[in-house]
């Protein structure tokens, strides 16, 4: 019979709920089954009692009871993990096309599934979790490629970096997609007359400028709140500033 586990709370885990957490390291535990062996109490942070919504701090210890369930390969729980194997490492080195201390920008083959399931055990997610006993943290999907897709996919070495990665990906490529779709309807008075090309250039290059602009004050805002809301808040402020208040201050 399985023990009872023990499990730290690492600096980067700060924060993060109860439920996610569980996702990260024992993504086979469903929602409803978490919720049962919190109500029980059977999974404890220290000696307390905890929800599932729990924020975790770091240096916390979780009491993982045994778990009632057939474990796939791809599920097992980190410590358990086996190092990547040599087929599997030159599988993994032969899609890297970037790497750096944050990163790795991988070429996903067609075929190749992103994420396990029934009847998929060998998979992108699966050569993660073992990078984490090689690496001693597990390198985490920023985005997904379908299955039959073929494309550049992230992955985030840590999950600072993942997180704040996720947030652009989200958000903000929505409003560069957004801005895009602009960029042709800007040319329809150059096609009617009247306004040079050179005018819709400076005021695209102005859009661009703005985007991206805000797209770096997010970021850094996202980067020292862990609290979205007040980051959200602290974000709008920091652009009203730029944007108003230092030209005021420049008029005085």
């Amino acid at each position: 019979m399985m023990d009872v586990k023990r499990h730290v709370v690492s600096a980067d885990e700060a924060g993060m709920r109860l439920d996610r957490w569980f996702k990260l390291h024992f993504p086979q535990v469903t929602f409803a089954y978490l919720n049962k062996l919190t109500r029980t109490g059977q999974v404890r942070v220290g000696a307390a009692r905890v929800k599932t919504s729990t924020r975790l701090e770091a240096a916390q210890e979780i009491r993982v009871p045994p778990l009632a369930f057939d474990k796939r390969p791809a599920d097992t729980p980190k410590a358990d993990v086996n190092p990547l194997s040599k087929e599997e490492r030159r599988l993994f080195d032969s899609m890297v096309i970037h790497e750096d201390k944050d990163i790795y920008v991988l070429n996903k083959p067609a075929g190749f599934a992103v994420q396990g399931g029934t009847k998929t055990h060998h998979h992108l997610d699966g050569l993660l979790m073992g990078l984490a006993a090689e690496l001693g943290e597990r390198p985490l999907l920023v985005h997904r490629l379908d299955r039959d897709t073929s494309g550049v996919i992230v992955i985030a070495k840590r999950r600072a970096v993942a997180a704040a990665l996720g947030k652009l990906f989200a958000t903000s490529l929505n409003s560069v997609y957004g801005l895009l779709a602009i960029f042709p309807i800007m040319a329809i008075p150059v096609l009617a007359g009247g306004v040079a090309i050179a005018e819709v250039w400076r005021v695209a290059l102005v859009c661009l400028n703005n985007l991206f602009f805000s797209l770096a004050i997010g970021m850094f805002c996202s980067a020292i709140s862990r609290d979205e809301r007040r980051a959200m808040v602290l974000a709008v402020l920091s652009l009203l500033f730029f944007t108003c208040g230092l030209p005021l201050l420049g008029e005085i």
